[in-house]
């Protein structure tokens, strides 16, 4: 006896029934084989598996990322809002108050590199900048080996590890921004630095037991040698009694001239410090409710000081 149309529908539907309740204790969209159908999957490169079209309990969204360290700061004042992104450079470098709030002049900030830093990093061009006021400045170039009476040799400022430079904002006491050695001691004679430079030079003693063969000056040379002091130029007349050879010591190489061209080329010669000057008139930082932001290159924030 032939099947009615009515009695196919009804064996069709029944069919479909019976692998839609399949399909769905086997795991439904979930399972692998069905993902990879062609139904479910986006075109594009081979082993794409994601699926193409919305499916109940499928979804097509990867959850949005944290937060990370790297994200920006949004800073808002009264001179609007910006947003601060964090420096490779915050790693290892660091801006310090120093004497920024004297309201007396003399102010600077300190920058200084961590002993972990990798090596030589080059912070001209870099600026600090004052978020409370929009005030600003850009680090300079510097000497690495100041000279005194001919003109200096500038270069980008370049730190090495476990360095400090003093950013000052007026101008240099003897006209450039510098790198210390065993000699810039000598500076101090005449002008007034803040903060105070270092007075490591050799004692002239020093320099004379390997400026004099032995036996070759006085005892009065030498008691005038000895008292000398150390990083200081002599500015008194020298008794004529005590030689030649010791006047022109005394008056070449007790100095700064005199000290560099023996010293410059030994290994300690080189120091830490860095005298940086930004050359301005006025006073620019707050003496109180002050927020001061290192800058590198890029833009990014290296470090931050408020007070």
């Amino acid at each position: 006896m032939a099947r009615s149309p009515q009695q196919d529908l009804l064996i069709v539907i029944l069919l479909m029934v019976a692998l839609g309740v399949a399909w769905y204790y086997t795991g439904g969209t979930a399972n692998d084989l069905a993902r990879e159908s062609p139904l479910f999957t986006l075109p594009g490169s081979k082993g794409d598996t994601r699926p193409a079209y919305a499916v109940p309990g499928v979804s097509l969204d990867t959850p949005p990322a944290s937060k990370t360290d790297d994200g920006p700061t949004t800073i808002t004042n009264h001179l609007g809002t910006s947003e601060e992104y964090p420096s490779p450079y915050a790693k290892y470098v660091v801006l310090e108050e120093g004497n920024a709030k004297s309201g007396t002049g003399g102010e600077y900030l300190v920058i200084r590199t961590l002993s972990s830093a990798p090596g030589a990093t080059t912070m001209t061009g870099w600026k600090l900048e004052s978020t409370a006021t929009g005030l600003s400045a850009t680090i300079p170039q510097a000497a690495t080996l100041p000279f005194l009476g001919s003109v200096n040799s500038l270069s980008p400022m370049t730190m090495g590890p476990s360095q400090t430079a003093y950013v000052v904002t007026g101008r240099s006491p003897n006209g450039t921004s510098f790198r210390t050695n065993i000699c810039t001691g000598y500076f101090e004679q005449f002008q007034n630095f803040t903060p105070g430079l270092k007075l490591e030079c050799p004692l002239a003693s020093q320099e004379a037991d390997t400026y004099f063969t032995p036996g070759s000056f006085s005892d009065e040379c030498y008691d005038i040698v000895r008292a000398i002091p150390r990083c200081t130029l002599v500015l008194s007349s020298v008794p004529a009694s005590v030689g030649s050879q010791c006047h022109t010591f005394i008056n070449t190489e007790v100095s700064y001239n005199g000290c560099i061209n023996k010293h410059k080329n030994d290994a300690n010669f080189y120091k830490d410090d860095w005298y940086i000057y930004i050359g301005r008139e006025q006073e620019l930082w707050r003496s109180r409710s002050e927020r001061i932001r290192l800058v590198d290159e890029n833009g990014k924030v290296v470090d931050v000081v408020t007070y």
